[in-house]
């Protein structure tokens, strides 16, 4: 559990983050209980040196945040601040918005397993899961390979470039379903369909 970070007065003119929460000083315990649980289910590290109000995260895609502690204006307002020190920022921002989602006194851990930080991977994972997904489809899979080797063998080093890009796509199954990937890898490997 965090224990009770010191809390400091904002400095004058200071450029608050736009990822910030703004919660009553009577609720601190209680948010701090949450993000407890937020960050242990969303497997991020905190670590605190002795009592500071600044507590540095590291998440499993090495995004660091350090997570700010601020009174603001009366001492009945907490602020509560994520601040991205490095790594991917569009990654952050959904981390960021799950934190502070987790930074109310009603907050619920329903609300986190509905969070993914990659969406585009939780849906070729729910592609890859349908019943449906082994395609009998093999003209189709075979006119986007001839495309790959048209663009391939072209002259110009951009559309040259389009075509191994495209070839990638077509063997990676996060990206088209995993029969795709299979046919096209095979394909590649042996030269035969």
């Amino acid at each position: 559990h965090l224990i009770n970070p010191e809390i400091n007065v904002i400095p004058a003119f200071y450029p608050l983050e736009r990822t910030h929460k703004i919660i009553k000083e009577d609720e601190l315990q209680t948010v701090l209980n949450n993000l407890c649980r937020c960050l242990h289910a969303l497997s991020i590290q905190a670590k605190c040196e002795g009592i500071s109000s600044t507590i540095a995260l590291l998440t499993p895609e090495n995004i660091e945040m350090n997570l700010y502690f601020w009174e603001i204006g009366s001492k009945d307002n907490i602020c509560v601040e994520l601040q991205r020190r490095r790594g991917d920022s569009i990654i952050f921002h959904r981390y960021a918005k799950c934190i502070l989602q987790s930074a109310t006194k009603n907050f619920t851990m329903n609300q986190i397993k509905k969070f993914c930080p990659h969406p585009n991977k939780k849906f070729s994972r729910n592609l890859l899961q349908t019943k449906n997904s082994v395609t009998n489809n093999e003209e189709s899979i075979l006119r986007h390979l001839e495309s790959a080797s048209n663009l391939i063998e072209s002259d110009g080093i951009d559309v040259k470039l389009l075509g191994m890009e495209s070839l990638a796509i077509l063997t990676d199954p996060s990206k088209t379903k995993l029969d795709v990937a299979i046919h096209v890898s095979r394909a590649v490997i042996h030269g035969n369909f």
